[in-house]
């Protein structure tokens, strides 16, 4: 991801690359020659070299890096999810607030154009239920975060941001499938206004989609984030027709596709936090946007978990191989 983000970021104009570190220095002094950037000797002489850090790391060092990055006086973006526990990603919140520097949080979804279009559509046509898939193949690289912090925490982020507030019940059940963590997920999330909230996170398929669905009250809508499409279908006209001893029921309604520009949300997020930096404004996901969608998404885990164990248990339970033995 951090490669990524070093090939987006040379294309945003009004940022330079200041510096990489990886602590294999071949890969490192790879990445400043592909491109043509310093690859220093340690993260104190990026920082030293930097006025905001990406922290593109594997999860478990997304909030020590970042606290050390902020005591050096950077602005950071840190990718999701914050911290892997609520008490680091608090102090990550509270030592950049301290500080006065800006610190972004990875939810690149926020930032894509397409769900930028839909939260358009719907205007002040407010969301009743909100249904999103996130599946994906197994990717190997992702080595210390289950399919909930891996995918379903974006998801959890678009989810409150539509209702605009944080959920009052959460349901969640799992599965484990290629790996010893979480491989898929579903998720329930019922808000205090009403909103329903349905989520699916999956690395076990051979399809990618990222699609929401959006039943409102005079409308439907459905996005997919990777097309870059909105379908919208709008009713425009029901009534009952009486004509003698038939009665017959007639509903028109009128459909809608968008196709949205194709603009990189990696490309916008980074812009954001430069236009943030030199405003001296929040970026767009702030520190305690990262912080709450932990705090669901670990709620979503524990209890995805238990029924992931409890399924496994059962499982055995009913292997004749394992009675015999037992």
């Amino acid at each position: 991801m951090g490669e990524i983000h070093c090939r987006v970021a040379r294309g945003v104009r009004g940022i330079e690359l200041s510096g990489v570190y990886d602590p294999d220095a071949t890969r490192s002094a790879h990445i400043g020659r592909l491109y043509e950037t310093v690859a220093t000797s340690s993260l104190d002489a990026l920082f030293d070299r930097s006025d905001a850090i990406v922290v593109a790391a594997p999860s478990s060092f997304h909030a020590s890096i970042a606290l050390d990055a902020i005591a050096h006086g950077c602005h950071v973006l840190i990718e999701k999810p914050i911290a892997l526990n609520i008490a680091d990603a608090r102090a990550v919140a509270s030592a950049a607030a301290s500080a006065a520097v800006v610190c972004a949080v990875g939810h690149v979804e926020r930032h894509n154009a397409t769900f930028e279009e839909l939260q358009r559509v719907l205007a002040d046509d407010r969301p009743l239920a909100v249904s999103i898939r996130r599946l994906n193949y197994f990717a190997p690289r992702i080595g210390d975060a289950d399919v909930t912090l891996d995918l379903l925490i974006h998801d959890i982020d678009l989810v409150r941001t539509m209702a605009g507030e944080e959920p009052r019940v959460i349901y969640a059940t799992g599965l484990r499938v290629l790996t010893e963590r979480l491989d898929h997920v579903d998720a329930l999330l019922s808000f205090p206004g009403g909103v329903i909230g349905s989520l699916t996170a999956s690395r076990i398929t051979e399809d990618k989609i990222r699609r929401i669905e959006v039943s409102a009250a005079d409308r439907y809508v459905v996005a997919d984030l990777l097309r870059r499409t909105l379908t919208i279908h709008k009713r425009a006209n029901a009534e009952w027709a009486h004509g003698g001893p038939d009665v017959a029921f007639r509903l028109e309604s009128v459909t809608q596709q968008v196709q949205v520009p194709a603009v990189e949300p990696l490309h916008r997020e980074l812009t954001d936090l430069m236009e943030a930096i030199q405003v001296g404004r929040p970026p767009k996901v702030v520190a305690e946007d990262g912080v709450r969608a932990l705090e669901i998404a670990l709620e979503v885990q524990r209890q995805a978990e238990q029924v992931a164990s409890g399924v496994i248990e059962h499982s055995l339970r009913r292997r004749p191989d394992v009675a015999r033995a037992t």
